[in-house]
């Protein structure tokens, strides 16, 4: 999926966003979340996460292991190049976006590979849950790693979703990295607020 920004002035490098999906979403999602994100500042692309089978049912995540790191990785670097070769992009200025598990994997996406990416941001989606590989990463990559931009949000209905986001945050912030965290009064995923303030967060970096 790829959003091209109204009114697209070709002489201009847009800063591009990565949007990472939320569960049981699609690629679709993009069209759906930036309306109320911005329809005139950015490039936006976005893949689609695998599917599989849990429980006899079938499920739309991000699976943030080893390989679904790996299959992750190479799904952001084709969207990238897409992108690349049919706008004019900042290459400086490439943001990784996601929710959910697409948060969570925005943000090792972003501790494996931190030279690519200007900043990343997840909507309630957290690395606490597996601390010796994101504390590894964090070390692996302090030089990169350091001063890099990092919103977390969360809805303060979502307790334990929130707790692991303060986790990240001690982490994060112990490798330098610029943290904005807050909390919304909302008890969907995903809100007009957050989108909202990612476009005034990307804008303001």
């Amino acid at each position: 999926m790829v959003f091209a920004p109204l009114h697209y002035e070709p002489n201009y490098a847009y800063p591009l966003l990565v949007w990472l999906h939320g569960d049981g979403q699609d690629e679709q999602q993009l069209s759906r979340v930036m309306p109320q994100l911005s329809l005139r500042n950015f490039v936006a692309v976005a893949p689609r996460s695998d599917t599989t089978l849990e429980n006899g049912k079938y499920s739309r995540h991000w699976q943030v292991t080893p390989c679904g790191v790996d299959a992750a990785a190479e799904k952001v670097r084709n969207v990238v190049a897409s992108a690349l070769s049919n706008y004019n992009v900042n290459r400086a200025k490439i943001y990784l976006v996601g929710s959910q598990s697409g948060g969570a994997m925005a943000l090792r996406l972003a501790l494996e590979y931190p030279e690519f990416f200007a900043g990343v941001a997840s909507l309630g989606g957290s690395l606490s849950n597996n601390p010796r590989n994101f504390c590894g990463n964090l070390l692996n990559e302090f030089r990169h790693l350091r001063d890099m931009p990092v919103f977390l949000g969360t809805n303060e209905q979502d307790i334990p979703a929130t707790n692991a986001a303060l986790c990240d945050l001690k982490l994060l912030h112990l490798a330098g990295m610029q943290i904005r965290f807050r909390q919304y009064q909302n008890e969907a995923p995903l809100c007009n607020e957050m989108l909202s303030d990612i476009n005034r967060w990307v804008l303001g970096g």
